[in-house]
């Protein structure tokens, strides 16, 4: 696993990164959180072909919200 998350987060290389993707999106998954490899922070990628308006649900809802109130506040 350690290589394929190495592999994904290539800046000039995202071929395996659209791979898992695709396997993650064909598999139902709804959502990803994952590190930006364009600088710090993380991005979410949401496969709409697996949800409806108001259907993503985040697991670390609460988490979320804290730092989008950090966010606010900088």
């Amino acid at each position: 696993m350690e290589g394929i998350r190495r592999q994904c987060l290539k800046t000039d290389d995202l071929a395996a990164s659209q791979v898992v993707g695709r396997h993650l999106a064909g598999a139902g998954v709804q959502a990803v959180l994952y590190l930006s490899v364009a600088g710090g922070g993380r991005n979410v990628a949401v496969f709409i072909e697996n949800t409806r308006r108001g259907q993503v649900a985040l697991f670390n809802r609460g988490q979320v919200i804290d730092q989008i109130k950090q966010l606010r506040s900088v």
